[in-house]
């Protein structure tokens, strides 16, 4: 029976402590990114299975006039419409 060569090897079999920490860290990388990639997707899966979300009024020009924001209340405001109206 012929001997069976052994497939090619491109990487060397001994590494410097600073080679396999580098080989390692972006090991780690590369797991790290398979997983935000793996999140994002069960994230996009999520919100494709849920119905979607209900206009706003104000975003909807269907749904008649436009709804005006209510803004708080500013006495400084109301005090220089007020200066500027008597001043006229």
């Amino acid at each position: 029976m012929p001997q069976r060569l052994a497939p090619p090897t491109f990487v060397r079999e001994t590494r410097t402590p600073e080679e396999a920490v580098m080989h390692e860290t972006y090991r780690t990388l590369g797991r790290d990114h398979e997983l935000d990639l793996e999140r994002a997707a069960a994230k996009h899966r999520l919100a494709a299975a849920l119905p979607p979300k209900p206009k706003r009024a104000r975003d909807n020009p269907a749904a008649g006039a436009a709804v005006r924001r209510r803004t708080q209340f500013r006495p400084q405001t109301l005090l220089a419409w007020l200066t500027r109206a008597a001043a006229i």
